[in-house]
């Protein structure tokens, strides 16, 4: 803007004008330098700080003597102001600090904190909570707890890196009530909602609509109105959450139960997941970015965290799932083994499953419990040609 102006102000006021615009000039070609001796002409007689310089020469004078005076040598020799303090002012330095603070500070909470450490419990939490709503439950009437002999045979399978199946996890009249919920669920306006990927406009990935069960501080305590989900799906839901602390390995961190499960429904008409992994481990290299791999860290933080997946499927038992339902958990086990356990009672039976070609079909029939690894087992839905429902639950680190 200082251009046009000597030639456009009144005669009066052009010598002072020309002189500010020869100055402003001189000082932006000077700024411009890498040095930081060469800015001191700032700090000089004659710089700014003292009345700007009128003309050129006397610029130059003062860089002159800011090129001499004995500090400019220390910055010379990379050993005073010049480097990043050249080219960045402690102002616009402050507020990149502020900038970047901001900024993962953002990452961490939508990263880590909102997903999960702000309503996160411990698997004695759970437990506790389950125990809490039996009385209460008018579905609570099954076992609490999977067998002691069995749930410690689970552990060790897990801890080996094992795909685990285990039916018979939900009673007959556990699933019966939970199924009997699920159609009134589905009809409710507003209650399942797109998944994550279609509402972010990407419906090549998945395709199944779902809703979050979630124990509030009040739904554990006797006498209180369930919520819009049922007393049978909420009794679903602390059986899952429960598993978290009969999963548990004494020799490793306990596990972290987010309060809610997603309970899933893909529909008859060709439903699907393609392949993926529920968990992430944190590739190494991505700490060449610098900064960037430590805002990546925290914003993927509760994914990070994620060391075990359970599922429990809440499909009627009327029929049994047949291949041409579709709907299977495909899942890649990379040399891990398959194990299929049985639960009758206290008793259960073990036998290993076969996978083809390294990829485990697993039909998600009702009562069923599969549990893997999330950080290794990648997955899939195959596509699903009658309506599918899943509750899952990640149990963190």
């Amino acid at each position: 803007a200082l251009y046009p102006m000597p030639a456009m102000a009144p005669a009066a006021s052009r010598p002072s004008l020309l002189r500010c615009h020869v100055a402003a000039s001189a000082a932006a070609r000077v700024l411009r330098a890498p040095s930081g001796a060469q800015r001191r002409w700032c700090r000089a007689p004659g710089g700014p700080s003292s009345g700007f310089p009128s003309t050129i020469a006397d610029l130059a004078s003062a860089k002159r003597a800011a090129l001499a005076s004995p500090a400019s040598s220390g910055s010379a020799r990379g050993t005073g102001t010049g480097g990043l303090g050249a080219w960045i002012s402690p102002g616009a330095a402050a507020g990149l600090a502020v900038a970047g603070a901001a900024a993962f500070g953002s990452a961490w909470y939508e990263g880590l904190w909102v997903p999960l450490l702000r309503d996160a419990e411990r698997s004695g939490d759970a437990a506790a909570a389950l125990e809490r709503g039996s009385a209460s439950s008018s579905s609570g009437r099954g076992a609490t707890r999977l067998p002691p002999a069995l749930a410690a045979e689970v552990r060790r399978l897990l801890r080996s890196g094992s795909l685990v199946v285990v039916d018979g996890f939900l009673s007959a009249q556990e699933l019966g009530a939970a199924c009997a919920a699920l159609p009134g669920l589905a009809a409710a306006p507003g209650v399942l909602v797109p998944n994550p990927k279609a509402q972010a406009n990407n419906f090549d990935t998945r395709t199944d609509r779902v809703c979050y069960i979630r124990d509030s501080p009040h739904d554990s305590e006797a006498g209180t109105t369930a919520p819009v989900c049922g007393p049978a799906l909420l009794w679903c839901h602390r059986r899952l959450r429960a598993v978290a602390k009969e999963l548990e390995d004494e020799e490793v961190a306990p596990f972290l139960v987010p309060v809610w499960t997603q309970l899933a429904m893909y529909s008859e008409g060709g439903g699907f997941y393609r392949w993926h992994a529920d968990g992430l481990n944190f590739p190494a290299t991505y700490w060449l970015m610098g900064p960037a791999a430590l805002y990546l860290w925290l914003r993927w933080g509760a994914i990070r965290r994620r060391a075990l997946t359970a599922i429990v499927y809440l499909n009627t038992p009327d029929r049994p799932w047949g291949p041409e339902d579709g709907g299977t958990l495909r899942c890649r086990l990379d040399g891990a083994k398959a194990w299929h356990l049985r639960v009758d009672g206290s008793a259960g039976a073990m036998e290993l499953v076969p996978a083809a070609d390294g990829v485990l079909d697993v039909r998600p029939e009702g009562g069923r419990l599969v549990l893997f690894d999330s950080q290794r087992v990648e997955h899939e839905v195959a596509p699903t040609f009658r309506q599918r429902w899943a509750l899952t639950s990640w149990l963190h680190r």
